[in-house]
């Protein structure tokens, strides 16, 4: 019994490796466009591939929050979250079998406490699954750097220049 399990954990492993190896053009074009951006706007960026999703991060910082339901009731105990400072920002892109099936509304921008959170969900070209984006950055992140991050961002109903201007005069400490 122990054999056919240790078989079957094998094959999957072996099936996610070349799942990732074997991804879309496409998907690998977004992953080095994403990641040219981030470095060339912020050289000391952290950049990295783990199992098939893409991380991005510069200005981050623990922060201490309480975490919210949907409902709106607040919890009493807190949390320590990492998030972008006022000039820093987050962003981690993967894609995921089928079409999405989410609760969220997408796209929309959360806002958080201490940052905005973009998030999308945009089929893959190939229409075979969907992309997962979260892109979460401060106050006052430089406006060039947001722009060529949607821009590169894959085809959906995604944030205008007004809109991503508008975030300018949006709250945000700082």
């Amino acid at each position: 019994m122990r054999f056919k399990q240790r078989s079957l954990l094998g094959l999957a492993c072996l099936s996610a490796c070349f799942g990732v190896l074997a991804a879309p053009a496409k998907q690998t074009q977004l992953a080095d466009r994403i990641s040219g951006i981030a470095k060339n706007h912020f050289p000391d960026a952290v950049v990295s591939q783990d199992n098939g999703t893409l991380s991005a991060k510069h200005g981050t910082m623990v922060f201490t929050i309480h975490r919210h339901w949907k409902t709106g009731e607040i919890l009493k105990e807190t949390d320590q979250v990492e998030g972008p400072n006022y000039k820093g920002f987050m962003i981690f892109i993967s894609v995921q079998d089928g079409r999405y099936e989410g609760q969220a509304m997408v796209p929309q921008t959360l806002n958080e406490r201490y940052w905005q959170t973009y998030i999308d969900r945009p089929p893959t070209e190939d229409g075979k699954g969907h992309y997962v984006i979260n892109f979460s950055y401060g106050a006052r992140l430089d406006r060039d750097f947001m722009r060529a991050i949607f821009e590169a961002l894959p085809k959906s109903r995604r944030p205008t220049n007004d809109t991503i201007l508008s975030t300018e005069q949006g709250g945000g400490d700082g």
